[in-house]
């Protein structure tokens, strides 16, 4: 099966001249019992965003099941390869372009379909065999998305998979994790070998389910302040709290902050809980701006 769909695939791109871009992280599933479970997430109530939709085979699995689909597709050739193979279905939609702005933001004009297009009655829901290059950035702004996205379905890096999903203390926790636990909850339902993707990639991979908080929840948190925080802290995750902040925070500020989060300045960030790291941001607003 795998062989057949690798050479339907290599058929495609030939046909246009095409080749998988190792710059853009492009890996193309061809397991089609593991496309099969991805795409039963989705259901005819749901407005489905999938990033980096490649040949379409996701993308039609999603949109057989009355989904509306909107695909960002960074490729122009695969983007166009998408519109004439996809582009008469009357529940999809394609944007050709960067899902991200940046490491710090998500395309605007692509959170602006999906906000001018889901309808009061549409689940929101991303899934998605989403590109090595941008799974990181990608899932780390969508945490902070304000839109009232209900569950996330990803092929990830398994190492990226288990980043997000680290616990405080742990070797992989650190500012995706904390972010993740600060917007939803979620697991990695199954490791995926690197056999069944072509190119083969050099690692394995992971399928996860990342089920968000509601919107008015995640609002409520100040992202950017946050941001700043994790990452003096977790650039230098061994040294102590004081030591990583005081050249953010002023001594008697940088004090009280503390205080007020019931902290001592001798503890690691990378010991500390997701919601302490959350408090410890609120009290140390006025300087982390």
């Amino acid at each position: 099966m795998s062989t057949a769909v690798k050479t339907e695939i290599q058929r495609l791109l030939a046909e246009r001249r095409l080749r998988p871009q190792k710059k853009f992280g492009q890996n193309f599933l061809l397991d089609h019992n593991l496309l099969t479970v991805i795409a039963d997430y989705a259901t005819a109530d749901d407005y489905v965003l999938e990033v980096g939709p490649g040949t379409g085979r996701l993308t039609e699995k999603l949109l057989a099941t009355g989904a509306e689909v909107f695909a960002v597709e960074i490729d122009r050739g695969l983007a166009a390869l998408l519109q004439d193979r996809l582009g008469d279905r009357a529940n999809f939609q394609l944007l050709r372009g960067d899902i991200l702005s940046g490491k710090n933001a998500l395309n605007a004009e692509a959170l602006a379909t999906v906000a001018a297009r889901r309808g009061a009655k549409k689940n929101l829901r991303c899934i998605a065999n989403l590109p090595y290059s941008a799974g990181t950035p990608f899932i780390a702004n969508l945490c902070a998305e304000p839109q009232p996205w209900q569950t996330a379905i990803f092929l990830l890096q398994y190492e990226v998979a288990e980043r997000l999903f680290a616990a405080a203390g742990t070797d992989h926790y650190g500012g995706l994790a904390a972010r993740a636990a600060l917007a939803g909850k979620g697991q990695i339902l199954r490791p995926v070998p690197p056999e069944v993707f072509y190119p083969r990639p050099a690692v394995k991979s992971a399928l996860v389910k990342f089920d968000f908080f509601p919107a008015a929840e995640r609002a409520q948190i100040d992202w950017q302040t946050l941001d700043i925080l994790l990452a003096a802290i977790f650039q230098h995750r061994r040294k102590t709290l004081a030591k990583c902040l005081r050249e953010k925070i002023p001594p008697a500020p940088l004090a009280a902050a503390l205080a007020a989060t019931d902290l001592t300045g001798n503890e690691r960030g990378e010991d500390l809980s997701p919601d302490t790291l959350r408090r410890l941001s609120v009290a140390a607003a006025e300087f982390l701006k």
